[in-house]
Order: C-alpha cells, then structure tokens, then sequence
C-alpha cells in the first residue's frame, strides 16, 4: 500500500515540492524542516507515539502551529474476527498490553544513514521502521512483521506500507485502516470524483461507498492554516479500496455497553476491572457480527440525570459526552472524527434502579440528550434500547416514557 500526504499553506500552490530540508536528529527525536512551496515553514517530527509507542511521524507544524497529530491510529491497525485489534493505538483486550512493538528504526538522508545526532541538509530523507504485531489473542504469537517506510521530501510524505502475515491459524481480517488523517482543527473537505466534489464543512461530511466512486483516491482538507491532501495509489496493494465498507456504529451506555463482570464466574463476584471486559458486551458482539467500525462511550454507573443510588447528579452522561476524557473539561471531542451510521442509547438502568427517582427529570433530560445526538450526529440513526436489569415496574414505566 502507497500513500502520499501533502501539507501546504494555499491551494493554489497544492503540488510536490522537493526543495532541501534541515534534518535533524537528536536520540530517536527526528525534525525535518522545510518549506510548503509557498514560503511557509513546515516541520515533520517522527518520534514514538500512538498508545503502543511505535516510531512515526507524530506531528507537522506549519508556521509554528500543529496542523497534523498523532492522537489516533496514523497507521495501521488491523481488526481480526474474534479477537480484536493489533497495531497502530489499540492495546490488547486488556486495554493496558501493547499489541504491537517497534523492532528497529533506521533514518537515511539524500542515502546517508544517520547512526548518531546529526544537523545537515538533505532533499530526501527515508524513515524505515519494522514492528511486529501480536496476535490479539496470545501476546506471545506474532501476527505479522509490518515495514513502514516514510520518504520526506519538501512538503510531503510518502508512505509505503509492507506486511509479512506469521500468524500460527489462519485469520480473518476484517477490517485494516492502512493510514488516517490526522488533521486537527479541519473544517472543510474535498474529494474529487467522491462525494464531496465541492468544499463540505466538515459537520456535513460522512462517508460513501466505493460504488458511488470508483475513481477516488485523493482527499483533501482545509483548516484556518493551511490544506492537507492524502493520495493513495489504487495500482499498489490496497489502493483499489475493495474493503471499504460504510457501517460504523456508537454505542452509548452504562456498566451494562462497558461489559461490566462480563468475565466474572458468576453473578456474585464483585465487579472489578479485571474481570469486566467490552469486548465481550453485547456491544461489541454485535458490532463484530455486523462487521461494522464500533466505538463506545461509556462509564459503570452513569445515568442520564443521576447516577446509581442517585449519587453525582451532575456528573452524568450528558454533563460528559462532549469531552475526550471523563471529568476533564480542558477538551472538546472533535465529533468530525468519527461520522457513525447508527447511535445506540442504553441508558436509564442507574437512574431507575433505586428508591428516590424523578421520572419526569430522566424524561426530559433523556429527550434533551437525544436533541443534542442529533445536532452533533445529523446524519446518524438513533436507536434507544431499554435495560434487561430493571425492576418489572421500572421497566415498564422506562418503556412508556421512551416512547412518548
């Protein structure tokens, strides 16, 4: 798999440009520095990043300022049947083993390469890293050897991407994301021969089948800083984007969407982290049976107005959904990042499951929550399921004020 990421200050001047760029190297911390084509200054870093520490470039700044970040999965990873993800920033099932490691980094500029810290200047610079990628399941098996080999020059990145499949079975591999944008703060986007045709604020933006466009392979973003481009080359590896497939889905919940004792032997072990597991919810089940892209928000005894035993009324689900991180309020989450086809809600079950509750409070916080899904999702379908943990009363009454 081919790809090519171009960062430049004004469109007009969109291209490749393969002037000298400073290359620095201090320990494995590497900075080339050069211009956009347009006299505007861009720094590519490479470094470890990502939640497995695995060497790529984490971060590009034009003029100073961070328009490109690691904060996800820059490349990779790969999703097996029954057993989960390996590679790029997924753990193990655990949620705490790294899935992947980086065995070796070798750094080569204009063909030199640099074994110790190094300030020259060079039109190319080509970052060679090999990580080896565990077996979801058994953290002792290798799944496969990955080669990823960046070539820098002027305002882009080439990326080529190289597998060696060591797995012991076989396996399915449902899902592999090859490389993802990570833009920050973009707020338009163009695909030429997509969906987007003309520029789309991002709010707009979801996804399209390879069906209705079968000659993509170029996408471009536009900040208040400047335009990225990614271009995948449809004649190498996965280039023709047979894999594609639009169906993503968010779950939102409690203890119940976290998998909460989803390990435990029986329904009288306490809870504990260690024995309550997602990937055995009934969430992530059936996002695996759909064969769809799932992402989870959700928290052990979080209501949508109280919490369980009416505790933290104003640490609920709706006080919290906007933020990347539970209680910290420093950080929006950036909803353009994921465009999901369906939104299930499963809340009510703390809320409803002891003495004191206001029902016409769970009413109406429940239908602003709903509003506000809507407002930041347009373009999802959601679905509301009821709890299988309630009281026969407390159930019903939870049925009838949904439906209304």
């Amino acid at each position: 798999m081919r790809i090519f990421v171009l960062i430049v200050a004004a469109l007009v001047s969109l291209g490749f440009v393969a002037g000298a760029s400073q290359v620095e190297l201090k320990g494995e911390m590497l900075a080339v520095s050069g211009d956009t084509g347009d006299g505007h200054a861009i720094v590519m870093d490479f470094s470890r990043c990502m939640a497995n520490e695995l060497y790529t470039f984490s971060r590009v700044t034009v003029d100073g300022a961070v328009v490109n970040r690691a904060t996800s999965d820059n490349i990779g990873p790969f999703l097996i049947k029954n057993s989960g993800w390996t590679g790029g920033n997924h753990l193990m099932p655990d949620g705490v083993t790294h899935s992947a490691h980086t065995l070796s980094v070798t750094i080569a500029a204009d063909g030199k390469i640099l074994e110790c810290d190094t300030v020259m200047t060079a039109r190319s610079v080509v970052v060679t890293v090999v990580n080896r990628l565990l077996c979801p399941f058994d953290a002792s098996s290798t799944f496969a050897i990955e080669t990823m080999r960046y070539t820098v020059q002027g305002n882009s990145i080439q990326v080529d991407a190289e597998h060696q499949f060591q797995n012991p079975e076989p396996l399915v591999v449902e899902r592999y994301y090859g490389m993802q944008s990570m833009m920050t703060d973009e707020n338009a986007v163009l695909t030429p021969e997509g969906e987007y045709s003309q520029w789309t604020p991002v709010a707009k933006v979801d996804r399209f089948a390879k069906s209705a466009a079968k000659g993509f392979d170029t996408f471009i973003e536009r900040s208040d800083k400047c335009y990225q481009a990614a271009y995948m080359c449809p004649e190498v590896g996965l280039g023709d984007r047979h894999a594609v497939k639009p169906d993503d889905v968010v779950f939102i919940g409690n203890s119940i969407t976290c998998g909460y004792g989803s390990e435990a032997k029986s329904q009288w072990v306490h809870y504990s982290y260690d024995n309550s597991n997602h990937y055995y919810s009934y969430a992530a089940i059936l996002a695996r049976e759909l064969n769809a892209e799932e992402m989870c928000v959700a928290r052990s005894g979080i209501g949508v107005y109280r919490n369980y035993g009416g505790h933290e009324e104003g640490q609920t689900m709706t006080r919290w959904y906007d933020y990347t991180c539970l209680y910290d309020s420093t950080q929006l989450w950036d909803f353009s990042r994921f465009r999901p086809d369906v939104i299930c809600v499963n809340l009510g079950t703390n809320d409803l499951s002891t003495k004191g509750y206001d029902i016409n409070l769970y009413k109406s916080a429940y239908k602003k929550f709903i509003q506000h899904l809507a407002k930041v999702q347009p373009k999802a379908k959601i679905v509301i399921l009821t709890s299988q943990m309630l009281s026969k009363t407390a159930k019903q009454l939870q049925i009838a004020t949904l439906k209304e």
